[in-house]
């Protein structure tokens, strides 16, 4: 208990939220006040003043979850189901919500996929297609979710997210505890309505800084250049005699 703590103190909106985020000796994690048995007085604590500072938090608007492959999967559909839905709204215009109410039918059953597809027809003259081509789309995200529900890995790893860490290196750490298949790196920017994927293997390190803004040293691009400038001299002084001089004589 020496080790413990505490980051920050959330209240959200929803009742029975307030909990504390607190610093362990192993991690980080979420403690609610119903946990907490008792509260010790010491009157030789010295508070750290600067702690606000180390917490390292990321903000509301940016948060980065280490997901599997079913979940990659499961948010790469969703994204696409929720653009070909506004896509379709912006073409169909009215005739959107009609659409919409003949897709609910198809999903419980009440009609099948050619009804679906007749009544796209008649409220749409031109790209069909891309109407018809949702109901299957519907299919596949509720197959993802089935798969990321059945791997028990979402609510862990979701909570991990939470956190709000800055350090990513330890984001991704706690997220490997979980389990060794958070190998996808999800970004989501609420403001600006983007999700950013990329794929990091466990043996792969984690890249915080662009690689293209790292300059070399001034001896390895002077060595290089060194280098270059070798390699065009040889090629031009080490060309056979003959062939410079048929070369001269074009």
């Amino acid at each position: 208990t020496d080790n413990l703590q505490i980051i920050s103190v959330i209240d959200g909106a929803i009742p029975n939220t307030f909990q504390y985020l607190i610093k362990f000796s192993f991690g980080v994690g979420y403690v609610r006040p119903s946990a907490v048995a008792h509260l010790l007085p010491s009157n030789n604590t010295q508070i750290d003043e600067s702690s606000a500072n180390k917490a390292q938090l990321m903000t509301d608007n940016l948060q980065i979850i280490f997901g599997t492959e079913k979940i990659y999967l499961m948010v790469r559909l969703y994204v696409l189901l929720v653009t070909m839905l506004l896509h379709a709204k912006d073409m169909a215009g009215v005739g959107y919500s009609r659409i919409l109410s003949s897709l609910k039918d198809l999903i419980v059953g009440k009609i099948d996929a050619k009804d679906f597809e007749t009544d796209c027809r008649k409220l749409a003259k031109t790209n069909v297609f891309h109407y018809a081509s949702i109901p299957h789309l519907v299919e596949a995200c509720a197959d993802a979710i089935v798969k990321v529900a059945d791997e028990d890995a979402v609510d862990t790893l979701y909570h991990c997210s939470r956190l709000k860490l800055k350090d990513l290196s330890l984001l991704r750490s706690l997220s490997l505890e979980v389990t060794e298949g958070a190998v996808y790196h999800i970004q989501i920017l609420h403001s600006g309505g983007r999700i950013l994927f990329s794929y990091l293997p466990n043996g792969v390190n984690l890249q915080l800084s662009n690689p293209r803004e790292t300059k070399p040293p001034d001896s390895d691009r002077a060595f290089s250049s060194s280098k270059s400038e070798g390699r065009t001299l040889e090629g031009r002084e080490g060309q056979p005699e003959a062939k410079r001089i048929k070369v001269e004589s074009k």
